[in-house]
Formats: C-alpha cells, structure tokens, sequence
C-alpha cells in the first residue's frame, strides 16, 4: 500500500491537521477546523452524558472525508526506485518530529491523558481501494465500507471501492506494508519492531548505530557500494597497546613483516580477552558487610585455585612487545601463538566455576571467540599492516571475520561487563559526513535485509528524521541521488516492492535534491505553541523557467521565508533574460511596461566622481547597492522589507511572463 494522506485530530499540540503524502488522490477533510465528538462502549453504543466527559467509553471523533484522482498525477522524469518523496519542512523546534512520532510510537504510549486521535489514508493497488486506518475517528464517505472495530483490533480500517474493486481480506502476509522510521528517542535503540495500526513497524535511532555496534551492518553494506566514500577508506580494528606513553594507537616498526604482526596482533588480543575474563570470574569488585569486612565469595577456595591456574595458563601471551620510536631488541622469532593454546584457554574458562547469573551468555561468547580466533588465524598476512593493527577493506570475503568480530563485541555486553574492552574499531579516514551516510544507508539496508524472506512483494514506507545531520551541506544536493541509487540495489535484491520515502529536514540542499523524483512538501510552523502545517505541492515553483534544476534561493525563499540577495541577483538576471534587455536603461523601461514604478534615486559614479541622481526601480536600486558597495553617495540603505517586496514583484512578472508564453 502507498501512503496518500495523513490526518492527525489531537496529539500534543497538534490539531485537525492534514498533511499530503502523495497526491495520485487527492483525500480532503470537510470542515476540517471545527471537531466534533461522542462517547462510546466498546460495543458500539453512545453514552448520553450532561455532566461532561463520561468516567467510561471511548471518546470518538467523526470525520467526513472527500477524495478525487489526480489526472496530472506526474509520471516519472527520471527512472526512480523510490515512488515518491514527501517532506515535512521550515525551522527546527516547530513540531516535525512530533508527526512522525505520532506515526510511529506504540499505540499504549499515549493512552490515557496524552490520547492520540489520527487516521492514514492508503491507496490498496491490489484491492484496488482506498484504506483507511483510524485511531478514535469515524469515517464518513459516500460509499465507505467499514472492515473491522476497534474492539477486535484497536483501531478502525475504513474501505473506499475504486474501479475493480477486489476485496482479499484479511491480507496475505506478503502482501502487507511494512514502515520503517529512523528518529531520535529518548533512549537511543539500534531498533524496536511493533505493530501500528496493524501495520508492521520498525522503529530506530541512528544515534544507536555506531562503530562499536553496528560496523557489521555498514561493512557488509559497503561492500556492494563502496563507491559511496572515498578510496582507501578502510575497517580498522585495533588494540589498546600496552605502553603507558604509548601515543599511537597502532604503529609500524622497521624490519617486521605482516606475518609478525599478525602474531604480535593475536598474542595481544588473547592477553586482552582473556585477562578480562580472568578478571570478571576471579577479581571481582569487593563487597563489604556493615562491619567493614569483605563479603567472601561463594566457592572462594576453588576460585582461588582456579585463578592460580589460569594465571599459568595465561603466561604464554604475556610476552614483551614492541614499542613505537624505541630502539628496543625484541626477537621476532618467537614462538607463534598456535590455536591448541588458544583451545586450552577456551575449554578452562568453559569448565570454571561460575558464580554469576548469565552463564547461557557467557558460554555463547566463549563461542563467539573460538570463531574469532579461528577467523583471525587464517587470515591473510597483508591486513596486519602495522602493530596491534587489523585493516579490511571492503570486499565481500573479509565478511566472515568482521561478522565473527561483531558477534564478538555484541556477546560481551550482554551482562554489561563488555568483556571486549581493548578492541578498538573504526571506519578509518571516513569524514563526518561519509561516516554519517553509511550509517544512515546500512541501516536502511540491514532492516530492509533482515525482515522475514517475502519481503520482495512488500510495500516499504521509510520515515527518516532530519538525515542530514552532520551532513555536509553540500551532500545535501546528492543525497537523493545517491539514496535512490542504493533503492534501486536492494530493490533487484529483492528487498521490496514499491518505496516511498519521508523525511522530516530543514536543509534546502536536500530540497533541491527532491526535482527529479515526485514529491510534496509540508511547511510546518508553530503559533503560540499550536503546530500548524501547510501543503507545498507546486514543486516548479521552486524551479525558474527553462532551468533543470530547483532553485536553492527560491527554496530558501518560498520554503523557509529567508530573502536572500543572492535570490535577488538571480531574478533580475533571470528577468533580463526574459526581456532582451542587458542595459540598464533598456531593462528599466521593460520593467515600466509591467507597471513597476521608478522611486527612488540613485547616484551613479564615473572616474571617481558622483553624477546627478536619477530615478529608478527599488529592484534596480537594490541591484545596484548590491553590486555596488563601494558607492557611498546612495544615503538611502534598502530594508529587509524592501528587499522582499522588490522579490515578490519580480516573482510576479516572472510567472505572469512565463504563463503568458506558455
């Protein structure tokens, strides 16, 4: 299914606000500022009260809608993945997040006081229908068809029958919608999946991913699209050295081969693992009783056998390592670790004592370092470059070692003792910005992956919140390009069906990104603390005549109410154009034509001296301050005021001029 239309009655402080996602259908709400509501059981009966609101029942508002296909609906400029973009717009803080958390929280978040009251409307292709999904809100419509109550399922689904009309419910499971949302949450989760409205949803924090978490994920991604960053960029996992002025994290050293530091690497990583290990079952934190004595642990005496033995066990990865800048003989031709002492180590900790909760846990990561180890001792030499250092680049068959090391880290923590505590990774050399990109897109890729095996006849709604953070503004203009470029890669994986992407921004780059696809806008603002939205669905009035690409000073004009000179130079440029007219003198008498009038003086200078002043548009008074700073004889300075007045009347002989030739 495709999202259409959302109306949202009361959610904090929004209210009866409808927001177009796609317009193949145009869905109105009659009389949309004026509620009205009853009380009901939930058996459907009202409840008459006089004295206010009931102490029982279901409040339930009632909405009459209208709907009507869109014969203009566009067709693709450009062959796209993704179906169509919508975008919720303007300045932070103005209540974008809240719609998509309204969307996407579970549905007892919000009972009681904070009730939430909201319905989607779907275009159903293969029922050939439109569906709607309330939450407390009864559909009014000619011909509506009501499916199913709030008693059975907690919300309402109302049918609209268009051609064909073909009924199939209850859906087949592979042909149900699936969203997905990346917004910021109190608590930061990788992700958390529920149902909203009976709609599969997924819901996560790209704060939640990062190098320690989630490099699996961007590894694997990385590896069908490695052209998304830059050449040379590189998975490093390195070790905490063990020189206390060590300053390098990892460092090269005359005469040694990658075979010896790949040996000095696994002694290292096998001092660190099991040292912490060693430390978590016999040298716990001390607890002490009232009296100021240590509490003895339970099997204190076989603990401390133990741990005598396992010290011994433990001797052999304790050798001397090099240090950087140092001129220091240590022999490389020490023995190398083999994997009989690294099995020896792994049955003892497997046999001993256990005195915690968790030892399922415990054992798993027992296994998940076997696999570690295993990995590791047939890697190739070459990704040792440097002591304590392990490098890999992205090609599909270091996939293993990097899913045996993310299975590693994410075992370690599960008791919250991280037990990999020392192993250090990275995306080397990434920028902010790529590193924030591949983030974003693996995270994208890993769920869409992960969902159960019919995902290929699903329909995906992806909700991102403002994707370009720590973005770099330039990023911006590419950013579609480059998302809709990796849709169309797990598409042919067979990841989904159809696509539609919203997002919630406030960076005009991404908006100049959106005019090659279809897509609407949705101004956001905020008055006295009420959250108020406004459709922006003329997408070329944010592209000047004749110009492929939008206008980044529109954009900042018409969507976020900056007036820029920038936009200012870029009209009366465009106009000029239009007009024939180079000179001056010739535009002037052009702009006369369509009524503009000439008030205000301007003084020109030649070789250095003023000449008599002479009256001219305010667009060419602006004009010329503007080209012209170094002119000190103009007292008059032009206000912001006048600067927008000048840009709205240029905007409309523009488009006056554009309709009439058109």
């Amino acid at each position: 299914m495709k999202l259409l239309y959302i109306w949202i009655e009361e959610f904090r402080n929004i209210h009866n606000q409808g927001i177009v996602v796609d317009n193949e259908f145009s869905i109105s709400v009659a009389d949309p500022q004026n509620s009205s509501f009853d009380y009901y059981t939930d058996d459907g009966s009202r409840i008459i009260s006089t004295t206010g609101a009931p102490k029982y029942g279901r409040k339930i508002f009632i909405r009459k809608i209208g709907w009507l296909k869109n014969n203009d609906y566009p067709t693709y400029k450009t062959e796209s993945a993704i179906d169509s973009i919508s975008a919720l717009v303007r300045k932070n803080a103005v209540g974008k997040s809240s719609i998509l958390e309204c969307l996407s929280s579970q549905e007892h978040e919000y009972l009681g006081i904070n009730t939430r009251y909201y319905f989607l409307a779907f275009l159903n292709r293969s029922e050939h229908c439109i569906e709607i999904r309330s939450k407390g809100i009864r559909i009014i419509s000619e011909d509506v068809i009501s499916r199913n109550s709030y008693k059975t399922t907690g919300y309402e689904t109302y049918i609209l029958p268009l051609e064909n009309f073909s009924p199939t419910y209850p859906y087949k499971p592979d042909k149900q919608t699936i969203f997905h949302f990346l917004i910021s949450q109190e608590k930061a989760n990788s992700y958390v999946g529920y149902n909203v409205l009976g709609i599969p949803t997924i819901v996560g924090d790209l704060d939640a991913f990062n190098n320690y978490n989630a490099f699996e994920g961007a590894f694997d991604f990385l590896c069908s699209f490695p052209s998304l960053v830059s050449s040379g960029n590189k998975l490093a996992v390195f070790l905490d050295s063990t020189g206390r002025n060590q300053l390098s994290d990892y460092f090269e050293k005359e005469n040694l081969t990658c075979a010896e530091y790949k040996n000095f690497y696994i002694q290292r990583l096998a001092q660190i693992l099991f040292s912490n290990l060693r430390t978590y079952l016999y040298h716990p934190k001390p607890v002490f009783m009232m009296s100021g004595r240590r509490a003895k642990l339970p099997n204190e005496d076989i603990l401390m056998e133990e741990d005598k033995h396992c010290a011994k066990l433990l001797a052999i990865f304790n050798g001397q390592y090099p240090n950087e800048g140092s001129a220091d003989l240590i022999s490389t031709k020490t023995n190398r670790i083999s994997q009989d002492k690294i099995r020896d180590v792994l049955d003892f900790f497997s046999n001993s004592t256990f005195s915690y909760n968790g030892k399922f846990a415990y054992d798993k990561y027992l296994k998940n370092i076997g696999q570690l180890f295993e990995a590791l001792f047939v890697a190739d030499d070459k990704l040792f470059p440097a002591i304590f250092k392990l490098e890999l680049p992205f090609q599909r068959q270091y996939k293993p070692l990097v899913s045996a090391l993310q299975k590693c880290v994410n075992t370690s923590d599960i008791l919250n003792e991280n037990w990999a505590n020392g192993l250090n990774i990275r995306f080397e050399w990434f920028s902010s910005g790529e590193f924030h990109l591949v983030m974003l897109f693996s995270a994208i890729y890993q769920r869409m992956k992960e969902t159960d095996g019919y995902m290929s006849n699903r329909d995906v709604i992806w909700a991102i919140d403002e994707p370009e953070m720590h973005m770099h503004p330039e990023l911006g203009r590419s950013f579609t390009g480059e998302l809709n470029q990796a849709m169309y890669q797990f598409k042919d994986a067979g990841l989904f069906k159809t696509c539609q992407i919203i997002f919630a921004t406030h960076s005009p780059f991404l908006i100049q990104s959106f005019g090659q696809y279809r897509s609407i806008l949705t101004l956001v603002d905020k008055n006295e603390n009420e959250i108020f939205t406004r459709a922006f669905d003329n997408i070329p009035q944010l592209r000047f005549p004749h110009r492929t690409e939008l206008s980044f000073n529109l954009i900042m004009y018409k969507i976020f109410g900056v007036p820029t000179v920038e936009l200012h130079n870029e009209l009366y440029g465009v106009l000029q154009e239009y007009s024939q007219c180079e000179k001056e003198i010739e535009f002037e008498k052009w702009l006369a034509s369509k009524g503009v009038p000439k008030n205000k003086q301007w003084i020109r200078v030649y070789k250095g001296q003023p000449r008599a002043p002479y009256l001219v548009t305010l667009e060419t008074y602006i004009r010329n301050s503007i080209h012209h700073p170094e002119n000190r004889y103009n007292s008059y300075q032009y206000s912001t005021a006048d600067l927008k007045w000048s840009i709205e009347e240029m905007l409309s002989i523009l488009w006056n001029e554009n309709a009439s030739r058109t």
